[in-house]
């Protein structure tokens, strides 16, 4: 009977340590573990993803190859130097299907474009697909140029939202901004340098998409940051 015991013991505890394992390296999840579902229906059939900094504790690594970035030579370099339109070649020479960046932790040097990925700070080419408090998921995207006037324009209109003012009609946006292009646009605030609040919403323009992600970050506002900062009007 004892060695019986003995066995069954030895049987759990090797299927124990067989799960732990899988679990580990992404290919099973766990219900009490951190789900990461949004972002694991964004890498589902895509092709390889390099990846910056560790893997987001708890992904699945069974929805799209991920391979860490160093192993890409040019996108190395590229990454951690400051030249955006190089990251874009190297991924589109390696075939790159997106690049994983965590926003948890500090990646890459001091100035460099994965610094600035990590941040979610923009990158000439690049897009966010999807930006979490863990991780954001970059990939190559046509440019659209929206003038550095309009651009400021822009930006001021999202702050007069932000306190209050109605957003202007959609037909008095700039051409690039109102033209039909399905999009994701983020509006991000922050403390100084550091993140505190983003939304990033899809629309059929950019204009759209911004006034959306605008009053996503109000109504998220009301219910989180408030207690901290005070009234958004009173706090940018």
């Amino acid at each position: 009977m004892k060695r019986l015991l003995a066995l069954l013991a030895t049987a759990v505890l090797v299927a124990v340590v067989l799960v732990g394992l899988a679990w580990w390296q992404g290919y099973v999840s766990l219900p009490l573990g951190p789900s990461h579902r949004e972002l694991e229906l964004q890498l589902r059939d895509r092709g390889t993803v390099a990846v910056g900094g560790p893997l987001p504790f708890g992904l699945r690594r069974d929805q799209a190859p991920l391979v860490d970035y160093t192993r890409f030579p040019r996108l190395r370099a590229a990454l951690e130097g400051r030249d955006g339109a190089a990251v874009v070649r190297a991924v589109r020479e390696y075939h790159l299907d997106g690049l994983l960046v965590r926003t948890d932790r500090v990646v890459g040097p001091a100035g460099s474009v994965l610094r600035a990925m990590c941040e979610m700070r923009a990158v000439d080419g690049m897009s966010a697909t999807y930006l979490d408090e863990t991780a954001a998921l970059y990939e190559v995207r046509d440019k659209v140029f929206i003038d550095l006037a309009d651009a400021r324009r822009l930006v001021e209109m999202v702050r007069l939202v932000l306190q209050g003012a109605s957003p202007p009609p959609e037909r008095l946006f700039p051409a690039p901004v109102r033209r039909a292009y399905p999009t994701e646009v983020a509006v991000i605030l922050r403390d100084g340098r550091e993140p505190i609040l983003w939304r990033a919403v899809r629309g059929g323009s950019i204009g759209r998409a911004l006034v959306d992600a605008t009053y996503a970050v109000l109504d998220r506002w009301s219910t989180r940051q408030q207690q901290r900062y005070g009234p958004l009007r009173e706090a940018i």
